[in-house]
């Protein structure tokens, strides 16, 4: 890895892991939540430099990506009763060695997926037997999924775009055949300001793919890229009056985090971004991460926003810090359910049907695991 992409992920690890959920409006309704278990803070010996992320199988077992091991193992398995079960992965170059830094992981049946920062994409069993590696062009993946041992992946390829730094970002199977490439302007990965590209894998061998600027999720066929369906909001605007001033509040709190108040968001005040971060040309993410939780249904987290359609209320900005739901069904009909409010301090990164896996701090700043079993009064993912 360059000097200037480690500078790049050395931002990415420090902003992006400084930011617990936020306490939200009470109108909202908050996830009942049943803590599993919760591992790491060095208990046990168990200690996570930086937690890359995360992938929780059907039948519960879950998979930590450790993307700064320091000497240690780069993946831990945890039972679902949170026992750790392997650690295995040791960076280097070797067979059966995993690259440094963040990885996109996934995992289906017996077989795990690590595809690296450095275009190397390693498959293995939970044990940490190599079963196949590749290497393709170079590019941090961003995203991935396996389907059949096939990967289909977001991949970010720097690029320079009329003299500003950009990024080339590919959605597709990693073996050949991109079904859409977009260039980025001015795609700041040092800070949480990034309009990142999505892809999570739903069942019925499909993904939900999109892009963190825009609320326009695609439903599509993890074998050909079809779109079979489409994941929005459909809420009025903002004024323009209100875009400007917001911007122009974006910029005097990034410039001076130290002056914001509590009302504004803790991706603001939890930052040091220079103030350039934020232009008239780009835009504060209105999805940051989108997941596959409980109880079998989609999970959109909103961004900040400035000047689109879906960002909070002036007065409670933190409010965009919500995740919406969404039922998509097997014939690809999909409804929203309403926004819900997750535990405060816990970042989530994957799930399935009936639990949700993220991450949380100590009073150190130290990261662990938690697994919770979540239901939400209200939501009812049978509705049509």
């Amino acid at each position: 890895m360059s000097a200037s992409r480690s500078g790049i992920v050395g931002w990415w690890f420090l902003v992006t892991t400084c930011l617990p959920l936020v306490i939200v409006a009470q109108e909202v309704p908050v996830a009942r939540t049943e803590e599993v278990f919760t591992v790491g803070f060095a208990d046990d010996d168990l200690f996570f430099g930086w937690i890359g992320g995360l992938s929780v199988a059907p039948d519960g077992r879950v998979l930590v990506h450790d993307a700064d091991p320091g000497d240690g193992p780069a993946v831990t398995v945890l039972a679902p009763n949170g026992a750790v079960v392997a650690r295995w992965g040791v960076v280097g170059e070797g067979p059966g060695e995993l690259s440094g830094g963040p990885a996109a992981v996934a995992v289906e049946g017996e077989s795990v997926l690590i595809a690296g920062s450095v275009g190397r994409i390693g498959i293995y069993d939970w044990s940490g037997e190599e079963l196949s590696r590749s290497n393709v062009s170079p590019g941090m993946f961003w995203e991935a999924a396996v389907f059949g041992g096939r990967v289909v992946a977001w991949q970010l390829m720097p690029q320079v775009v009329e003299g500003k730094m950009g990024f080339a970002a590919t959605l597709g199977p990693v073996d050949g055949g991109a079904w859409s490439t977009r260039t980025i302007e001015s795609m700041h990965l040092a800070s949480p300001l990034t309009a990142p590209p999505l892809l999570v894998a739903i069942p019925g061998r499909r993904l939900v793919v999109g892009y963190g600027d825009e609320y326009s999720l695609r439903v599509v066929a993890s074998e050909s890229g079809e779109t079979l369906g489409l994941v929005t909001r459909d809420v009025s605007r903002r004024s323009q009056d209100d875009t400007d001033a917001f911007h122009e509040s974006a910029l005097r709190y990034f410039a001076h985090p130290e002056e914001t108040p509590d009302t504004w968001s803790t991706i603001v005040r939890r930052s040091a971004v220079p103030t350039e971060v934020v232009g008239r040309d780009s835009r504060l993410p209105v999805i940051r991460k989108i997941l596959w939780g409980p109880p079998g249904v989609l999970w959109v987290e909103r961004g900040l926003g400035i000047d689109d359609e879906y960002a909070a209320p002036l007065d409670r900005p933190d409010d965009s810090r919500l995740w919406d739901t969404f039922k998509v069904t097997d014939d690809n009909q999909v409804t929203f359910l309403g926004p819900v409010a997750l535990p405060r301090g816990f970042r989530p990164l994957a799930g399935n049907g009936e639990l949700m896996a993220g991450v949380v701090w100590d009073e150190l700043g130290r990261q662990g695991v938690r697994v919770l079993r979540m239901t939400v009064v209200g939501l009812d993912a049978n509705r049509r």
